[in-house]
């Protein structure tokens, strides 16, 4: 090597070297730490502290902000320097620490800085979750700011809205909301029993706070919701995708694969498997499921959201969210209403669930996901957050080839929902805060065919006969076979109608044609109808409401003045017949309950008691056709009706119109599809949705029958069978066929030219204790109708409209939603009449409204009026 770069090279490293270190690349040492804190409301400055490298003299060190000498602001403290600064202007700044170190012989500064930011004021802040002070905070919660406007991203820089847990600083996610909330997700979650405050730049300037405690841990075991299918008993959650296996030949895609479990009680072994025997063929879950999820401790009350608009907020504990990439509401919350139960077991312990029912219809084919979060808590102990289940821990954790198969199956269920979850657009949910997730991938639509092949064959046919006492003796039993002048109506009328049945007589489900699968008529019923008549009758034909009365029930009730007596005051005449669960077993709930229970365990299926009723309904609509020359009654020498025909019609068969309470309401769901010839219909308090209904109603009633029938059934195992019954009873429940009334009608059958359904006034009593107010509003979603004002209870996604409504679907064509409040109605708070199902009913305001709409639809446009 030449002299020169041999004598070159050693002062060229040692230039190179001190070039390095002057530029602070520390290649030969460590920088100093700097550790920003977050400033107070009442210190509004920042603290700092500065960690120098061993060996380096603190006093002999300078610090700048942004240039500026602050050294003065500092004071030694081992390992460094401690001291503040005051909160400088929004932005990116440096703060630069600069030390001398000796190098070769030399004192040589050596300058490092750090850059931070520093938050925009914020927009004011109206509410605070957790409120300020707040005490006994679960660990495992988020916090919530209602601010004025949606928070800028440089508010949330440096300490804007930063986390702090005794002393130390908290990372935390930040999410601001279109309509000014702020949440902030802590990562990790809080620590247990610490003091902790949030920091942000009030909308002066100056440093805001809010402290709170978060509570300790609770003694004991851990709260958990259960999931463990390494247990064939442990049903719950449920409904859950992980029964459900690949099938092409569905089409969903899916078929559901539940094995039966073996219980040792035969009954309920038998029960189970008819229940559990209804998802053969099925291609995915209820549209309208009850949800259940149990936990090892009752929830607290907190979990539950106050109506379904509160169970899409961000924060609620428990979320249902659309996880389909195919679905328009992607990553969407779905609204729910909640119910929780704690009911104690066969062996003295006690079953805690969740029940949550879907506030929509879900998605045809649509998937769906529960996803349980660790902010849920044991009631009245936010010590003791929920948590995931052993298994569900492993479902949670990274593979590593050794778990057992169940574990796998349970992993790829979810995997996808998961990630959904962790992206969603408002807040997500990352994996970290998930106690539990399962999903819901939904059936195709149970098919119309069997009502439109009913429809159309009864079209074909002459109308059913009415069976009827002869004049000469015209009242041969007052109760049921009798025609005759009353004093609030001008002709009563008990008689019977013939309408096909569709029934295997011991199976009491539908029989079918071998070849087609279409229902077969397997006889004739003599089904009980009343009728009456107004006063207007005896001067020509006048309209009919056709009735349907509730359960229990009879057609009894189309003559009782206090729940017809304005229609009849309206001219118009009144018919109705009894449903097919009333006659067939009698006006007892507890019997129904117990009827269909035991046929449903001896055959293997529910009977088809309500589409039978759907078909005896289609039949009725067509007997009311063929009334046309019914001529019963005449004016007497006083001028009062008298029994004998005086060649003067009583029935205009033109102008039919319906009515139908509570049950009534129900069936009008399954019926109406099939009625062009109504010119409007009035469902009142109806909900279907039976799942839903009977929990809704007689939850306690039923637990305690059907727990004397299978004395070893725990409570969360009923809530299960419910559901899949609800499962088996889609095919009949109004709700399957609301889509077809506008949104997909099946107009025009065979036989008929009319393509236009009627129009409809649905109405809701709030706090209706029979039937749930949520099923009444999913009515109204799937219908696709709007609410009318005045509002009581908003429905989420549903347009609101001022009275009066009328042709709002087309013309000719008028629909919407009503609600009527018992502590607002005047009717219903003078009578009293506190109870939401039963003032709708029987309120004058209501019954004038109704009128109203049925006058106005006979004069070609139905208008739906505020009754207030």
């Amino acid at each position: 090597m030449p002299r020169f770069l041999r004598s070159f090279r050693p002062a060229t490293c040692a230039l190179l070297l001190l070039s390095l270190l002057t530029m602070g690349a520390g290649a030969c040492g460590q920088r100093p730490v700097v550790a920003i804190g977050l400033p107070s409301a009442a210190s509004p400055s920042l603290p700092i502290r500065i960690t120098l490298q061993a060996g380096v003299d603190p006093t002999q060190s300078t610090v700048t902000l942004d240039g500026v000498d602050v050294t003065a602001q500092f004071a030694p403290a081992p390992p460094g320097l401690v001291g503040s600064i005051p909160v400088p202007a929004p932005g990116e700044h440096r703060l630069g620490v600069t030390s001398q170190r000796s190098m070769l012989g030399l004192s040589i500064p050596i300058t490092n800085g750090r850059l931070f930011d520093v938050p925009a004021p914020a927009p004011d802040v109206a509410s605070v979750e957790p409120a300020p002070g707040a005490t006994g905070v679960p660990r495992s919660a988020w916090l919530r700011f209602q601010l004025a406007s949606a928070a800028p991203a440089d508010a949330l820089a440096g300490f804007g809205f930063a986390l702090e847990c005794d002393g130390k600083r908290v990372q935390r996610s930040a999410h601001a909301l279109g309509d000014g909330a702020l949440v902030l997700n802590p990562s990790p979650e809080l620590p247990a029993g610490a003091s902790c405050r949030a920091v942000w730049r009030a909308s002066d300037g100056g440093v805001a706070e809010s402290a709170f405690a978060v509570a300790p841990d609770a003694p004991g075991a851990p709260a958990r919701a259960h999931y463990d299918r390494l247990d064939p008993l442990a049903f719950a959650p449920f409904p859950d995708d992980y029964w459900t296996v690949p099938d092409a030949s569905q089409p969903s895609g899916l078929a559901i694969d539940m094995p039966v479990p073996e219980i040792s009680e035969p009954f309920q072994q038998q029960a189970f498997q008819a229940l559990i025997g209804q998802t053969v063929g099925v291609d995915g879950w209820s549209r309208m499921p009850p949800i259940v999820v149990a936990f090892s401790h009752p929830l607290d009350p907190s979990s539950v959201p106050s109506d379904e608009h509160a169970s899409l907020d961000p924060l609620a504990p428990v979320s249902l969210v659309d996880v389909d990439p195919s679905s328009p509401a992607y990553g969407q919350r779905v609204p729910y209403r909640m119910s929780l139960r704690s009911d104690e077991a066969p062996d003295g312990s006690y079953d805690h669930v969740a029940l949550l029912f879907p506030t929509i219809d879900l998605r045809e084919h649509g998937r769906y996901a529960v996803a349980i979060t660790r902010r849920a808590f044991a009631a009245g102990e936010p010590g003791r957050p929920v948590g995931p289940s052993p298994m569900f821990a492993e479902v949670l954790s990274a593979p590593d080839g050794a778990e057992a198969p169940e574990v796998v199956r349970a992993r790829d269920r979810i995997e996808a929902s998961l990630a959904t979850l962790a992206a969603l657009p408002d807040v997500p949910i990352p994996v970290e805060d998930v106690a539990l997730v399962f999903g819901l991938s939904i059936r195709t639509q149970p098919s119309p065919a069997d009502l439109v092949s009913i429809k159309e064959r009864t079209l074909a046919a002459a109308p059913p006969q009415l069976l009827l006492p002869d004049l000469s003796n015209p009242c041969p039993n007052p109760n049921n076979f009798c025609i005759r002048t009353v004093g609030t109506r001008a002709l009563e009328i008990r008689g019977r109608v013939q309408l096909p049945n569709y029934r295997d007589p011991d199976l009491r489900v539908f029989a079918r044609d071998e070849i087609t699968g279409e229902p077969l008529q397997t006889g004739v019923s003599n089904v009980p109808f009343m009728m009456t008549l107004p006063i207007e009758a005896l001067d020509g034909p006048v309209p009919i409401v056709m009735y349907q009365h509730g359960n229990p029930g009879s057609p009894l009730e189309a003559t009782r003045d206090g729940g017809t007596g304005y229609l009849d005051d309206a001219g118009f005449a009144v018919a109705g017949i009894q449903d097919t669960l009333n006659r067939e077993i009698g006006q007892d709930i507890a019997l129904q309950v117990s009827v269909i229970l035991f046929f449903s365990v001896q055959v293997q299926q529910l009977p088809d008691y309500w589409v039978q009723t759907g078909a005896d309904m289609i039949g009725f609509l067509r007997a009311i056709e063929g009334m046309g020359a019914l001529d019963l009654m005449r004016r007497g020498a006083n001028g009062e009706p008298e029994l004998g025909p005086d060649g003067i019609p009583e029935i205009d068969t033109s102008r039919i119109l319906y009515h139908g309470i509570s049950e009534g309401g129900n069936n009008a769901q399954r019926f109406l599809p099939f009625a062009p010839e109504l010119i409007a219909a009035t469902p009142t308090v109806g909900g279907a949705r039976l799942g839903e209904t009977l929990i809704h109603q007689s939850s306690d009633d039923i637990l305690a029958q059907v727990g004397a029938l299978m004395p070893d059934l725990r409570p969360v195992e009923l809530w299960v069978g419910l559901s899949l019954f609800q499962l088996g009873f889609d095919p009949q429940d109004g709700h399957s066929y609301l889509k077809h009334l506008y949104r997909e009608p099946l107009l025009p059958f065979a036989g008929s030219s009319d393509v236009t359904p009627p129009s409809t006034l649905w109405t809701e009593g709030i706090g209706d204790t029979l039937v749930p107010n949520n099923a009444t509003r999913a009515a109204a979603i799937e219908i696709g109708i709007p609410q009318v004002r005045p509002i009581v209870r908003a429905i989420p996604g549903v347009a609101q409209v001022d009275p009066p409504v009328s042709q709002n679907l087309g013309a000719g064509l008028t629909s919407g939603h009503f609600q009527y409040d018992p502590a607002t109605t005047p009717y219903c708070v003078t009578r009293p009449q506190p109870e939401g199902h039963y003032c709708p009913q029987s309120a004058p305001e209501a019954q004038a409204q109704r009128r109203h709409f049925l006058e106005s639809a006979l004069e070609g446009a139905a208008e739906i009026v505020s009754p207030f």
